[in-house]
């Protein structure tokens, strides 16, 4: 099944302060050097994976810096997110993800969706 939209819509990004602690609590991570990746299995009846972004003001101080970072990850999330869908149609299982810069500098773009396309194939 291939998906055809390629928006990032609402019900997509995962806001809730509590649902982003458990899964730093009770989530499976992977690292890479690039982004490390936290998520667990959605609930049964929510239908989407949902995302969040973060990038350590320890890391990168600028926050000019930090935003594009973020808007890096989720245009690479949204242009290969298919990947991601397709897998979670076939199994019935959809995810909550959140993505943690790890990086001191800043990385070109296709660098940063290299890396995602990887760790996406790996949930």
């Amino acid at each position: 099944m291939i998906m055809q939209n390629n928006r990032f819509s609402n019900l997509e990004k995962l806001k809730s302060k509590k649902e982003i602690s458990r899964i730093f609590t009770n989530g499976i991570f992977f690292f890479d050097k690039l982004i490390s990746v936290a998520y667990t299995k959605s609930s049964d009846f929510e239908k989407n994976n949902k995302i969040a972004i973060s990038v350590p003001k320890k890391l990168i101080k600028s926050a000019v810096k930090r935003n594009r970072i973020k808007r890096l990850i989720r245009e690479s999330y949204r242009l290969n997110k298919s990947i991601l869908y397709n897998k979670s149609c076939e199994r019935g299982i959809y995810y909550k993800i959140v993505f943690i810069y790890r990086e001191q500098e800043l990385k070109s773009f296709m660098q940063i969706q290299t890396v995602l396309i990887n760790l996406l194939e790996k949930i």
